[in-house]
């Protein structure tokens, strides 16, 4: 919900922000039901309901949702909920979500599946809903802010107007200015140890086969068995996790000393983490697909050598990067990329790996998005009802932001 916080500070700071609503399937209930909740503070409802309910019933709770919260536009993290938007009244979109019909054209259905975490028939629904949420936006001509190219290149593709497209580039960590946890404290530690060594560093909130994980840690082994001297580590999942006692299991009882695998973090810890392999470590982003990997941006806007999969149509952060730091994405190609950039068994560092634009864009985040958001709000595009100053997120806990 990162991204959905920082959005709500920058509208809170200007008087824009109505409130969010939340919302939670519930196939026992009969009819929707908003319920009060705490949300750090600001005012938030919970939406209960289920698909099944159609649009007659679910499009008149959106409304009652929207005028409890103060009025505004509707700004949704997930466009599932498109088909119930209420009438005749102003909409704004973020996909964070990959769609599923473009993961599949890329990865195919098996990887496709197994990266969601879903079976056929709730694959199928997600895909489903997403291709109804798409007419819907392009129908109703809403406004999408859009962090990623690849989601905007999409929408594009499938019939929403390039001026309803508002791209922005994604908010990065300005700062790591809180102290670290105790499981960040170690990570500390584990890089502070290596000394000399070259760290390889990859950090992820899930272990799926979106992240290609498995890719980074069997590169990260041969390199080791061919003599260089480094220690790799692997960030992410929740602390009990199958996938990362599987990536464990493939490093020899022998080179265990070499390998750190730890639960995911918080991105101020992450901050404070990649503050410490600037300049002596590596950031890997192995990606098979990523919309909008902030993780590896952040690394390169920290001043860390970062490779990303050379996968520009699937992977966002491999456009914003020069070719040098892309690797072809294979065991051999990344190991091939890591003795590049370590020649002697020294990092070559360079001034600057993101690129320029893309990194002041996103440091100075808040005044761009709303630059956007205004420009989504005039002129309003026909069909749309004028627009108060508000904002109502509607966010799908399946789809964290």
């Amino acid at each position: 919900m990162g991204y959905a916080l920082r959005v709500a500070e920058a509208l809170h700071r200007r008087g824009l922000l109505a409130g969010f609503l939340l919302y939670r399937r519930d196939e026992g209930l009969d009819r929707p039901r908003l319920d009060p909740v705490p949300l750090l503070g600001y005012p938030a409802l919970r939406l209960g309901f289920h698909f099944g309910m159609g649009a007659e019933v679910l499009g008149p709770a959106l409304e009652a949702a929207r005028g409890r919260l103060g009025g505004g536009r509707l700004y949704y993290q997930t466009n599932v909920l498109l088909p119930f938007h209420p009438p005749g009244r102003p909409l704004v979109v973020t996909h964070h979500a990959p769609f599923v019909d473009h993961v599949v054209e890329v990865m195919g259905p098996r990887l496709a599946a197994e990266a969601f975490g879903a079976g056929r028939a709730k694959l199928e629904h997600l895909r489903d809903s997403q291709r109804l949420g798409l007419q819907h936006l392009a129908r109703r001509r809403g406004a999408a802010v859009e962090i990623s190219s690849i989601q905007a290149d999409y929408l594009r593709a499938h019939g929403v107007e390039r001026r309803c497209i508002h791209r922005i580039h994604p908010p990065l960590e300005s700062s790591a200015a809180n102290g670290l946890s105790g499981e960040g404290a170690r990570l500390r530690s584990f890089i502070a140890a290596s000394g000399p060594r070259l760290v390889l560093c990859t950090a992820c909130s899930r272990l799926d086969a979106f992240k290609n994980i498995e890719l980074f840690v069997r590169a990260a082994l041969g390199l080791v068995e061919s003599g260089l001297d480094l220690r790799a580590l692997v960030i992410g999942g929740p602390p009990e996790d199958a996938q990362r006692r599987r990536l464990e299991g493939l490093v020899d009882a022998g080179l265990a000393h070499r390998f750190r695998f730890a639960p995911r973090v918080s991105r101020h810890d992450l901050a404070h983490l990649l503050d410490d392999l600037a300049g002596r470590g590596l950031f890997v982003c192995p990606s098979r697909y990523e919309t909008c990997g902030l993780t590896p941006l952040e690394a390169a806007a920290r001043g860390v050598c970062t490779l990303v999969a050379d996968t520009p149509d699937r992977v966002e952060a491999a456009m914003l990067v020069p070719p040098r730091h892309r690797f072809t994405p294979t065991v051999e190609g990344l190991a091939a990329a890591v003795r590049r950039l370590t020649g002697g068994g020294r990092l070559r560092v360079e001034d600057r790996v993101l690129d320029e634009g893309a990194q002041a864009g996103s440091l100075d985040f808040d005044a761009r998005f709303i630059a956007a958001w205004h420009r989504s709000m005039a002129p309003q595009l026909p069909g749309c009802a004028a627009a108060s100053d508000g904002l109502a997120p509607s966010r799908n806990p399946a789809h964290p932001a």
